[in-house]
């Protein structure tokens, strides 16, 4: 019975934040021999830092699915690109000792609509000032963007029903002039933003994410986030943010 064991884990793969907090996941055991009456089976989830968060249990055939509706231990609800671990437990006189059988899972890309198509909201990938490269500058920041890049590239890998648009962005840094606005931007910013959506590209790519699935627009210094002029803020401009289309 313990070789024939499988666990099986479906969550959506797109949650729409607007429809609210819960973010069902099923789980399914199966097992070829089914499961004896006398066998007890617990079902547990931890967090990516080995906290119980939720857990079921029973005898015998277990519910298929088992239902959790995302609400943890402490009250509060998981959110999308979160990583979890399902550990299923099994023993009884049936069995030849314990039966654990363990699966990763992490949940879908939280979006929301925004002019007819789906931002994904997530963190945005920052930059250091006039560089395109996501993985240079303070080590927090790449530390971020790595783990980032990596959870968004496991789960857009998975997507097949939308082009993935990816939009760079740029920060004015040579004053409110509108013609040396204008210039800027022509000629330094888009340029700039263009190459740190090509850069996503490229590192979503080598994830498993379809090269020709992916488009990328140069937004240059338009519409940020902070003001340019505040150099403790203006930061938060040099970013890449993606949306789901189609």
């Amino acid at each position: 019975i313990a070789r024939a064991i499988s666990l099986v884990v479906d969550t959506p793969l797109i949650l729409d934040t607007a429809l609210g907090q819960s973010v069902p996941v099923k789980f399914s055991a199966r097992n070829a021999d089914g499961f004896p009456g006398s066998v007890a089976w617990t079902l547990k989830v931890s967090d990516n830092q080995g906290l119980a968060v939720w857990q079921s249990s029973g005898t015998g055939n277990p519910p298929d699915p088992i239902i959790w509706d995302g609400k943890t231990k402490d009250g509060s609800w998981i959110v999308g690109l979160q990583r979890f671990t399902a550990r299923w437990e099994m023993s009884g006189a049936a069995l030849d000792g314990e039966v654990v059988v363990e699966k990763d899972f992490m949940t879908g890309i939280p979006v929301v609509s925004e002019g007819g198509r789906l931002r994904i909201i997530a963190p945005d990938i920052l930059f250091e000032g006039n560089n395109p490269d996501p993985f240079a500058g303070d080590a927090s920041q790449i530390d971020s963007n790595i783990d980032l890049l990596r959870r968004l590239g496991r789960q857009l890998a998975r997507v097949s029903d939308h082009r993935i648009v990816i939009e760079g962005y740029a920060t004015y840094v040579k004053g409110d002039d509108p013609k040396s606005m204008a210039r800027e931007q022509k000629y330094e910013l888009v340029p700039l933003s263009r190459e740190r959506a090509h850069e996503v590209r490229k590192s979503l790519f080598t994830i498993g994410v379809d090269w020709k699935q992916m488009e990328i627009i140069a937004k240059g210094g338009s519409d940020p986030v902070a003001p340019y002029d505040d150099k403790s803020q203006a930061w938060k401009n040099r970013r890449v943010i993606m949306y789901l289309e189609g």
